[in-house]
């Protein structure tokens, strides 16, 4: 083979460009998460004061007044704050007769959590709202809500702490994502570092691998943004129960149907009532002949 001086040279540049990026930390959170434009004179949720600053959460009580059954902590994707999602969250349950306190996590960086958006801090937030719903209400369900983004959080805490029940929209295992997704146009020079800086706290294969907590799976099959193939991945290793209901034709960010969402309302009535059983009956694993990503 005859040795090319260009060619070379240009294998080393790109070698000395990865190695600057992946030296760099920050390329992943930089390319992941899309916080939207701060707005200073939105009036701030309940903020909980951490090592790193603290964190926002929306707070939503049953409208009644009483006691909440439940707590659900909801967490989004990566271009939203957590209000409105959460205070729509909170409408469907008030709805729908179930009393829950839903609590949005900001991410660090979203709204008025402090720090800079990071994936490590999508993680750190999770668990700091965890655990003050923990603090605030022992002995009662904790049920995690996560979308998209906010599913990575979700699968960290069903793999770390004690929940009644997970549910989880549109999920990315990231890494496998970034490489396996956007790898080829870049010849992996970018994607790799992006998946390497991805924090072991929010691998979703990983963490399902671990999960404790039955799981409901809403999993939209014209999803452009994390492809059904990819979702399929993260629930063929979910270790505890899971059902998986498939949104026909839905593509990522499109809302439920009215149907859909009283199906998430029995889950995590089932949850929190009924027992486990009662919401997931059985294991429902991926087609088997689901395309390959």
């Amino acid at each position: 083979m005859t040795y090319n001086p260009e060619v070379a040279g240009v294998g080393v540049r790109a070698l000395v460009v990865a190695v600057c990026v992946l030296s760099a930390g920050c390329l992943a959170d930089f390319a992941l998460l899309w916080p939207p434009r701060h707005d200073a004179s939105a009036v701030p949720g309940r903020m909980l004061p951490d090592a790193d600053g603290a964190v926002e959460v929306f707070v939503t009580p049953p409208p009644d007044g009483a006691a909440p059954d439940m707590y659900v902590i909801a967490m989004f994707g990566n271009g939203e704050v957590a209000e409105d999602p959460a205070g729509e969250l909170a409408s469907l349950f008030a709805r729908s007769g179930l009393r829950a306190e839903v609590w949005g996590v900001n991410y660090a960086g979203y709204g008025h959590s402090v720090g800079r958006p990071s994936l490590g801090g999508v993680a750190r937030s999770a668990r700091r709202a965890y655990a003050e719903v923990a603090r605030r209400a022992p002995g009662k369900p904790i049920i995690v809500y996560g979308s998209s983004m906010g599913t990575t959080a979700a699968l960290h805490l069903a793999a770390t702490v004690r929940l009644a029940g997970v549910v989880l929209k549109n999920a990315p295992p990231l890494p496998e994502l970034v490489l396996r997704r956007f790898g080829w146009w870049n010849l992996f020079l970018l994607a790799l570092p992006i998946a390497l800086q991805i924090p072991e706290e929010l691998d979703s294969i990983g963490n399902a691998e671990r999960a404790t907590a039955p799981a409901l799976f809403l999993s939209a099959t014209a999803d452009h943004v994390v492809p059904a193939g990819y979702q399929d991945r993260v629930m063929a290793a979910y270790a505890a129960p899971w059902r998986v209901i498939h949104l026909a034709g839905a593509g990522h960010n499109d809302p439920l149907s009215p149907a859909v969402e009283q199906a998430v309302v029995a889950a995590i009535r089932g949850w929190a009532t009924d027992g486990a059983a009662a919401a997931v009956p059985a294991m429902t694993r991926p087609p088997a002949r689901a395309p390959r990503p």
